[in-house]
C-alpha cells in the first residue's frame, strides 16, 4: 500500500507540470497507477568510481524514487542504481541528511539530489562514504562540476552548497524508511486521522459535484476530492480537471499580486477578475477585488475627460436677455375730459324747470345703513365671544389631555388659560360658559392633578412618587416583554428585558421580593438555553473550543431549571461537555501525529480518552479507533527510531528498532487487516535485512582499511549466509547482493592464501636461507623482504632477500623460492624452471 490515491496524483501532475521538458532531468513513471514509483535520469556529469579503479566524470545517473504509506511524514525512498561517487551515496540508499521535512516537495527533493550529483552539496562528518567525502574534502575546487538552471526561472549562476549534517536517510527499497505503507495499514493516513464519528458521512452525490463544476467552485471540489480513498476513473479525471483550474487561478492571483506590488494596479485588476472567473470560489478573491477597486476609484473620479461639461463661452449659467413671462400691465382707459351730460349743448333749445319734488330715497338709504351697522356689529361680537368660547373649550381639552399624559404644570397652566378666557364672555352663551367653568374647576381640584402637582401618580388605585411609577411602569412594560419573548423562545431579547428589570431593582426596591425572585429564576432559565443551545450549534458544526466554552458558560445557569429539566440537562451537559473535550483533544493529537510528533500525539489521544467518563458520549467504535491510533503511533515511533538510527549509522540499534517494530506488529494484528498483515511483516523483514547489508558493508570495509582481510572475510560470509537463510534470497536485488559479497570473498580467499604463504616465509626466513647457505649464521640474517613473483599454475613463485651482517661487510642474499600448489610443499626455484 501507498500513499493516498488522490495525493498520487498530485504528484504526477506536479511531476510532469516540472520536469517535462527539463534539458536535465528526465522523470520515467516505472510502478503503480497512479505511480508511486520513478526513475529519475540526470543527463549531467557525475563522479563515478568503477570497483577499485579511477575516479572519473561520466554522464547519465539513475536514480529510483519510491513514495511511501505516510508520506510527507517520512521521506520518499532514494535509491541508486547507478554507480555515483559521492559522501552521501551508498548502494543501498542516499542519506538526505536535514533536507527533508513534512513542507518539502517531489520536485525539490528530485533537483537536491541533482545538485548532490553535481557536487553542490555534500556532506563533511559522518558520511555514507568514507572515501567520497575524504576525496571531495580534498578537492573543493572541482565543485560544482558544471553550472546547471535547475529551476525554470533561476538565474544561471554557481548554486552555493550548503553544509549538511546528515539524520534521516532512506534506505535503498521502495519499501525503506516508510514505504511500506507505514506497515499497509488499514487504510489512508487521512482515513487514520478520521475517526468514526457519531453519524456517518454521507455518500458522494455526482450530481453535488456536477454542479460545483458548474459553478467554477474548484476549491471546494478539490477538498471533496481528497477524502476519497479509491476514486473512480471519472473522479481521478475530475481531480486533474480541477488541479488544472486551480493551478490556472493560482498563478494569476500571483500575477496580479506582482502587478500590485508595482503599482499597476488595473492590471492587477484584471488578473484578480480573470482569476475569479477560472475559479469563483478563489480565497479571498473579493477582498482582492474589493481593494483594488477602492484603490481605482478615486482616479475615475478624477478622470473628467469625458464627464466634464463644456461651458460656452460668453454666456452666464442662466440667459439673463431671456423675456420675461410677465406681460406688462394694460393701460388704464382713458376718461373724457369733456363737460357733463347734464350741461346743455349750445343752441338748444331752453326750458324752465318745474318746482323740485321731495326725494325719499336718501332717507331709506341712511336708516339702511344703521340698520346695516348695528346687524355688523351684533354679529362682530357674536364671533368673537364664539372664537373665545371655542379658545376656552380647547384649552380646557388640551388640560385634560396634559393630565392624562402626567404633565400637570402644564395642565394647571392650560386649565387657567381656558378659566381666564370663559370670564371675557358676556351675555352669550351662558349656559355653556358656566358648564365650561364648573368643569375647569372640576379638573382644577382634582385629587389627580393636586397629587401630580406634588409629584405623584396614581398606581393600582395609590398615589406614588412619580420616580417609583414609573419604576412600576417600566417594570410591567418590560416584564410582559420578557414573558413574550421567553415563550417564543428568542433567548437574547428575553435576557435582554430581564436583565433590565433586575437593573432597575438594584437601583430601587419598589417591587416585592417574590416577583423579582421570577424575573432572576426566569432571567438564569433564559441564559442557560441561549447559551446550551449555542453550545450544541458548536457541536454540530465541529468548532468544540466554543462548545466547551459555552457550555461551561451554561453550567452556573442549570441551578434555576425545575428539578426535572435539571437533571435531564445537566446529563445532555455533561454528555456534550464530554463529547466536546474528547474531540477538542483528540484533533490536537491529529496535529501532532501529522506532524510525526509520535510522543506527544499518544499522550494527547490517552488524555482524550481519559476525559470520557460516560459511554453515552460517543460510540464504542470511536474510542477503539483512537486506541488503534495510540497503537500505530507507537508502531510509527519505533519505526522513526530506526530511521534515525539508520541515518546516523547506528546499525545495530537500527536494526534492533525495526526488530521491535516487527515484534510490536505482530502483538497487535488488530492494526491491519488480514490482508495487509503479511505483507506488512514482510517489508518490515525486508527494511531489517537492507539494514543488515549496510552494516555489514560498512563494517567490512573498516576491517579491510585496517589490512584485517580474515575478520573483513568473515563478516562478508556472514552477511552471504545471512541473504541464504532470509525469505527474500531468491529477489534479484539480494541475488545481486550476494553475487557482489561473494566475489569479493573470493579475492580475499586469493589475497589472504598469497598473504599466509609470504607471512610463512617471513617466519621461517631464518632456517630456509641457512639451509641453502650452509655458511651462514642465523643471528647474522636481518631485514627479510618477501616478494611474489608470479603464479605459474601450479607454483606461486616467490623472491626472498636478506641481508647478512658480520665483521666484515654486509651481503645481501638473494633466492627464490616457490609453493607447489599440488603437493604443498616448498621448494627452491630457478629461473630455468
Amino acid at each position: 500500500m501507498s500513499a493516498a490515491p488522490n495525493h498520487l496524483i498530485e504528484i504526477n501532475r506536479q511531476l510532469r507540470d516540472r520536469f517535462s521538458s527539463h534539458p536535465a532531468i528526465a522523470i520515467t513513471p516505472v510502478k503503480g497507477a497512479p505511480p508511486d514509483q520513478y526513475e529519475i535520469t540526470y543527463n549531467i556529469n557525475g563522479l563515478s568510481k568503477p570497483g577499485r579503479g579511477d575516479i572519473i566524470e561520466i554522464a547519465g545517473h539513475i536514480i529510483e524514487l519510491t513514495i511511501p504509506f505516510g508520506f510527507p511524514h517520512f521521506p520518499p525512498s532514494c535509491k541508486p542504481k547507478s554507480d555515483t561517487f559521492h559522501p552521501d551515496f551508498d548502494p543501498a540508499a542516499i542519506c538526505l541528511g536535514d533536507f527533508w521535512n513534512q513542507d518539502c516537495q517531489i520536485p525539490d527533493l528530485i533537483i537536491h539530489i541533482g545538485q548532490m550529483i553535481n557536487g553542490e552539496i555534500y556532506s563533511r562528518t559522518n558520511a555514507f562514504n568514507e572515501d567520497a567525502c575524504l576525496w571531495y574534502r580534498n578537492h573543493p575546487d572541482t565543485f560544482p562540476l558544471a553550472r546547471i538552471t535547475w529551476r525554470e526561472k533561476e538565474a544561471d549562476v554557481d548554486t552555493p552548497s550548503k553544509t549538511d549534517n546528515p539524520s534521516i536517510d532512506t534506505l535503498d527499497d521502495s519499501d525503506l524508511s516508510t514505504d511500506f505503507n507505514f506497515l499497509s495499514l488499514d487504510d489512508d493516513f487521512s482515513q487514520e486521522n478520521s475517526f468514526p464519528e457519531v453519524e456517518s458521512a454521507p455518500t458522494l452525490d455526482p450530481e453535488y459535484l456536477q454542479l460545483l463544476e458548474s459553478q467554477k467552485k474548484y476549491f471546494k471540489l478539490r477538498d471533496i476530492l481528497e477524502d476519497q480513498n479509491n476514486p473512480s476513473e471519472d473522479l481521478q479525471k475530475l481531480s486533474l480537471r480541477t488541479g488544472d483550474f486551480i493551478r490556472q487561478a493560482e498563478e494569476l492571483h500571483r500575477e496580479g499580486r506582482k502587478c500590485e506590488k508595482r503599482g499597476d494596479a488595473r492590471n492587477a485588476l484584471a488578473a484578480y477578475e480573470q482569476a475569479a472567473l477560472i475559479a469563483a470560489d478563489f480565497p479571498a478573491i473579493e477582498t482582492h477585488l474589493e481593494r483594488i477597486r477602492q484603490t481605482l476609484a478615486p482616479l475615475d473620479e478624477g478622470d473628467t475627460t469625458a464627464k466634464a461639461v463644456p461651458e460656452v463661452e460668453g454666456r452666464p449659467f442662466f440667459d439673463e436677455s431671456a423675456p420675461p413671462d410677465v406681460k406688462a400691465p394694460a393701460k388704464p382707459p382713458t376718461i373724457d375730459s369733456g363737460k357733463s351730460k347734464g350741461e346743455p349743448k349750445p343752441g338748444a333749445k331752453k326750458t324752465f324747470p318745474q318746482p323740485p319734488r321731495r326725494d325719499r330715497k336718501p332717507l331709506l338709504y341712511l336708516f339702511g345703513g344703521i340698520i346695516a351697522v348695528i346687524f355688523a356689529g351684533c354679529g362682530y361680537y357674536y364671533w368673537t365671544v364664539t372664537d373665545k368660547l371655542d379658545t376656552a373649550d380647547a384649552a380646557l381639552s388640551q388640560c385634560s389631555g396634559l393630565v392624562e399624559e402626567g404633565q400637570f404644570q402644564d395642565a394647571r397652566q392650560s386649565c387657567e388659560k381656558a378659566l381666564a378666557a370663559s370670564h371675557d364672555i358676556k351675555f352669550m352663551h351662558r349656559a355653556r360658559v358656566e358648564q365650561l367653568q364648573r368643569n375647569i374647576e372640576q379638573i382644577l381640584q382634582s385629587e389627580r392633578l393636586l397629587q401630580g402637582l406634588n409629584g405623584k401618580i396614581l398606581v393600582d388605585g395609590k398615589y406614588l412618587p412619580k420616580k417609583d411609577a414609573e419604576t412600576i411602569k417600566t417594570f410591567r412594560r418590560l416584564h410582559k416583554e420578557a414573558e413574550d419573548f421567553f415563550l417564543q423562545e428568542n433567548w437574547p431579547q428575553a435576557i435582554d428585558r430581564f436583565t433590565k428589570i433586575l437593573a432597575i431593582t438594584q437601583a430601587a426596591h419598589p417591587l416585592p421580593a417574590d416577583r423579582v425572585a421570577e424575573v432572576k429564576t426566569n432571567h438564569d432559565i433564559a441564559h442557560f438555553r441561549m447559551t446550551f443551545e449555542s453550545a450544541e450549534k458548536s457541536v454540530q458544526n465541529g468548532k468544540w473550543q466554543e462548545a466547551i466554552t459555552e457550555l461551561n458558560k451554561a453550567e452556573p445557569f442549570l441551578a434555576a431549571l425545575p428539578e426535572v429539566e435539571r437533571q435531564q440537562y445537566a446529563n445532555r451537559l455533561q454528555i456534550s461537555l464530554a463529547k466536546s473535550t474528547f474531540e477538542k483533544t483528540r484533533e490536537q493529537g491529529d496535529a501532532f501525529f501529522a506532524e510525526s510528533d509520535w510522543q506527544k500525539a499518544k499522550a494527547t489521544y490517552e488524555l482524550a480518552l481519559s476525559a470520557i467518563d460516560t459511554a453515552e458520549a460517543l460510540p464504542e467504535e470511536t474510542f477503539d479507533a483512537v486506541r488503534k491510533t495510540i497503537k500505530r503511533a507507537e508502531l510509527y515511533e519505533l519505526i522513526d527510531r530506526g530511521n534515525k538510527a539508520f541515518g546516523a549509522g547506528a546499525w545495530d540499534e537500527a536494526i534492533d528498532k525495526y526488530r521491535t517494530a516487527e515484534d510490536f506488529l505482530a502483538d497487535n494484528q488488530g492494526l491491519l487487516s488480514k490482508v495487509d498483515a503479511e505483507p506488512s511483516r514482510r517489508k518490515l523483514s525486508r527494511i531489517i535485512l537492507q539494514a543488515l547489508i549496510v552494516r555489514d558493508r560498512q563494517l567490512a570495509t573498516s576491517h579491510l582499511a585496517k589490512n584485517d582481510m580474515k575478520t573483513a572475510r568473515k563478516v562478508y560470509r556472514q552477511l552471504i549466509k545471512t541473504i541464504d537463510t532470509s525469505s527474500f534470497s531468491g529477489e534479484s536485488e539480494f541475488l545481486e547482493t550476494k553475487t557482489e559479497v561473494a566475489a569479493t570473498v573470493q579475492t580475499l580467499d586469493e589475497k589472504i592464501y598469497l598473504a599466509d604463504k609470504i607471512q610463512y616465509l617471513t617466519d621461517e626466513y631464518h632456517l630456509i636461507f641457512i639451509d641453502n647457505y650452509p655458511t651462514a649464521i642465523k643471528e647474522n640474517l636481518i631485514n627479510p623482504i618477501i616478494t611474489f613473483i608470479r603464479d605459474t599454475g601450479d607454483k606461486m613463485v616467490f623472491k626472498m632477500q636478506c641481508t647478512e651482517s658480520g665483521s666484515g661487510r654486509p651481503l645481501m642474499l638473494i633466492m627464490h623460492y616457490a609453493f607447489d600448489k599440488k603437493s604443498g610443499q616448498w621448494e627452491l626455484f630457478s629461473e630455468q624452471q
